[in-house]
């Protein structure tokens, strides 16, 4: 049986947090999430995952991977120990891939590579080759090329220490030689921990088939430990991202104020501007155009739309060919038909709107139902809320609303419904109806020439004085 191993035990001291270092966010999800996801798709047997003692952790992974085991290791007692605190869910056939939860940029296609030497080998050691090796156990071959041994950095004299081959953490690895040698591991070194790294020479001293598995790119194996190392790797990961997008019909203009996270689908010939966020599951059609500053958040965006400067889009799908902001507002629970336009400071939520609707400017809709070819005036605004309970506002086609015009839910305007601007709708209003409510419009003449005078006369009294 073939397991994955997933060390993400470390409490991460240098990210000065009180949140463990595998948690942190990575392009909109916790690291270790990334990590899972990537080694899930090796599709191996069991998927575990030693953690700190530590319930948010805990809590994460069985929130979140039901199929995914945990084991604690209660004190930071090094990789080896670590692993060992794994081996009883761990059969003595088959193979381990052993790999660090701090790793969120690590390449699947790399790690089904690395599954080819099933049989060739009883442990594979991943390593790379770096310009600056500092902090890395360095990788010790003999003359014929052949792994000897792994140095860690604490450990390593003047001689070894100018070593740029380094090994990257990640291993495949017999189980057998999990279960015969893990227990045999001392802490004789700098750390006073027990290093997954001297099975290696345990295996070479008894006649295993120990390999290297050389990767030139190295950045897929970049562990994070500050928050510096954090942001480096998410802008590299998201300049790859950008990459792909442009070499599939999307133009991004200056990509490097653009944030698309990878769960994102992007149609071809859409044109995203500066600024913009594409953030979890969103999915933006062919021939858009997303204009500057523009954040979208696991929403549908159908072909053919527009959205404006500064829009703000959350769990809502949009339609075909629709016009929205700038300076627009979709919040959850918004469904847009095609051709609906939705202005400038505008807000909608939990809100269905038909197919040719406009809603231009300054207007709240919200627990509504709008249909089609429907014209809502600047400055209404459906009243969904008594302080207590949320009502709805039924809509119906080709309705005409007035500026400033309050709907207080629940209520209903049939088809062909004309509301005039300015007034208080609190009925439901019948089919083709023209609904209005305003007080009598007075006059007051010579009004202003009186006040004025008045004004005049109060400022030479206090001039006077």
């Amino acid at each position: 049986m073939d397991t994955v191993i997933v060390l993400a035990a470390g409490k991460g001291k240098r990210m000065k947090s009180s949140l463990p270092k595998v948690l942190h966010p990575f392009l909109g999800k916790p690291m270790l999430g990334r990590v899972i996801e990537s080694v899930r798709k090796t599709e191996a047997d069991k998927l575990i995952v030693v953690i700190p003692p530590f319930e948010v952790v805990e809590r994460f992974v069985k929130d979140n991977y039901e199929d995914v085991e945990t084991v604690i290791q209660d004190e930071p007692l090094g990789t080896g120990d670590a692993v060992k605190r794994a081996l009883p869910l761990i059969e003595e056939e088959g193979y381990s891939l052993i790999v660090p939860g701090d790793v969120p940029l690590m390449d699947t296609s790399t790690l089904k590579e690395l599954s080819g030497f099933k049989g060739k080998a009883d442990l594979v050691v991943v390593t790379t080759v770096l310009e600056d090796p500092f902090g890395y156990g360095r990788i010790v071959r003999d003359k014929e090329g052949n792994i000897e041994r792994i140095v860690e950095e604490k450990d390593a004299d003047e001689d070894v220490r100018k070593i740029r081959e380094v090994n990257t953490g990640v291993y495949l690895v017999r189980n057998e030689l999990l279960h015969r040698y893990l227990d045999l591991l001392g802490k004789e070194n700098a750390q006073g921990e027990y290093y997954l790294t001297d099975i290696v020479a345990l295996a070479v001293k008894d006649g295993g088939v120990v390999k290297p598995f050389l990767v030139e790119d190295h950045v897929q194996f970049s562990g994070v430990n500050t928050r510096s190392q954090l942001v480096e790797l998410e802008k590299i990961y998201l300049r790859r991202i950008v990459d792909k997008w442009l070499e599939n019909g999307v133009t991004i203009h200056f990509p490097e104020t653009v944030y698309i996270e990878p769960e994102v689908e992007i149609g071809k010939d859409t044109e995203i501007f500066s600024g913009v966020y594409l953030i979890g599951r969103t999915k933006i059609g062919e021939n858009c155009r997303i204009q500057a500053g523009v954040r979208i958040e696991n929403s549908t965006i159908g072909n053919g739309v527009v959205i404006k400067d500064n829009s703000y889009i959350e769990e809502s799908i949009v339609g075909d060919e629709c016009k929205i902001g700038p300076m627009a507002h979709l919040r959850p629970g918004t469904r847009l038909a095609e051709k609906v336009s939705i202005g400038n400071f505008v807000e909608t939520k939990k809100a269905e709107i038909g197919r040719g609707t406009k809603i231009n400017h300054l207007s709240y809709i919200g627990d509504a139902e709008v249909g089609e070819d429907v014209n809502i005036g600047a400055g209404t605004i459906t009243c969904n809320y008594d302080g207590f309970f949320k009502y709805k506002t039924i809509i119906g086609d080709r309705v005409f609303i007035g500026s400033d015009t309050q709907l207080v839910a629940p209520v209903k305007l049939e088809d062909d419904v004309y509301i005039g601007a300015g007034s208080t709708i609190t009925k439901d209003v019948p089919k083709g109806n023209l609904s209005l409510t305003r007080a009598e419009q007075k006059f007051v003449p010579g009004y202003t020439y009186r006040k004025r005078e008045k004004m005049k006369k109060l400022k030479e009294e206090k001039k006077n004085q």
